[in-house]
């Protein structure tokens, strides 16, 4: 008669590791100490103990190395389900005192822990996602741009849809990019800015110099013809070239101030012409009642 076998356990055993004297067998593999109730299931060599003991840490399973001269918990399950690696008193469900590595391969996949939770890749990419696999909507957050190696880079995307990402933020090189993932200067917003207030502290307006007496104000027949000629105030840039190069606000403020401050220049210099004006018009009615009234005596 020809069969075969299959080997369902093996024991080696040294002296000491497994006897009837300090160890019970009940059913089919129970290893009991009588007086520690520990099971213990060493390799030869003392390398590795698994050891489900008694007294306060009961029910637990434990990984730990042996040097020759003391335990070392690598991996603890405790009775209340709380796992540790690198701790023997786990706080938490999943307690690591370490670093933890996640790899996938090939290296576009994703470590995915949850459909509606936090999606992994090997791009320093973390995505806080909603909904099912493939139909995702949310966050991500970049350390690293696959795209652009060697930048130092940091987005936020979002996507309201199943495929399109959008970009939220970029921070690059220390440039802060709104709406836009080329952030020219520190903080560069595509979009309106809604604030309540905006406080420029350099490049402060300073035309406070247009009231010195030396300051050259030009006539007003001058400002008319170049403003014929131009289409806009002397020394303001015109449409075109706000335009092309933008408007620096520190930059505006001084301009607009120094328009203000010749403008009043202009007003006060009116108001003289027109205190001279009423002088010259009075002494010329006073001039010509008394001519009326000599006029009037001759006639007599």
């Amino acid at each position: 008669m020809k069969g075969s076998f299959t080997i369902i356990l093996t024991i080696f055993c040294s002296i000491g590791n497994l006897s009837a004297q300090d160890q019970t067998i009940i059913g089919r593999l129970h290893l009991m100490h009588p007086s520690l109730g520990n099971t213990h299931l060493p390799y030869t060599d003392g390398s590795v103990y698994i050891t489900s003991y008694t007294g306060e840490g009961q029910g637990s399973f434990i990984f730990r190395n042996f040097s020759g001269t003391g335990y070392t918990d690598r991996f603890i399950i405790k009775q209340d389900g709380k796992v540790g690696i690198g701790t023997s008193v786990p706080k938490y469900s999943l307690d690591v005192i370490g670093n933890i590595g996640l790899t996938t391969s090939p290296s576009n996949e994703y470590v995915l822990t949850r459909s509606h939770g936090v999606r992994l890749n090997n791009y320093s990419e973390v995505e806080f996602l909603t909904s099912t696999y493939g139909n995702n909507y949310g966050y991500r957050i970049f350390g690293e741009d696959p795209g652009r190696d060697g930048v130092t880079l940091f987005k936020i995307d979002y996507r309201s849809n199943s495929t399109t990402w959008t970009n939220a933020l970029t921070l690059e090189h220390g440039r802060l990019g709104i709406g836009t993932t080329n952030p020219s200067e520190m903080l560069t917003v595509k979009g309106t800015v809604l604030a309540e207030e905006v406080r420029v502290t350099s490049n402060i307006p300073n035309s406070d110099y247009v009231f010195e007496p030396d300051y050259a104000l030009k006539p007003l027949h001058e400002v008319d013809q170049f403003i014929k000629e131009n289409k806009h105030l002397p020394d303001i840039p015109s449409a075109e070239e706000f335009k092309q190069n933008g408007v620096g606000l520190g930059e505006m403020d001084n301009m607009l101030l120094r328009k203000v401050e010749e403008l009043t220049l202009y007003v006060i210099q009116l108001m003289k012409e027109n205190e001279e004006l009423k002088v010259e018009n009075q002494l010329l009615k006073n001039s010509l009642l008394d001519e009326i009234e000599t006029i009037k005596t001759q006639l007599k």
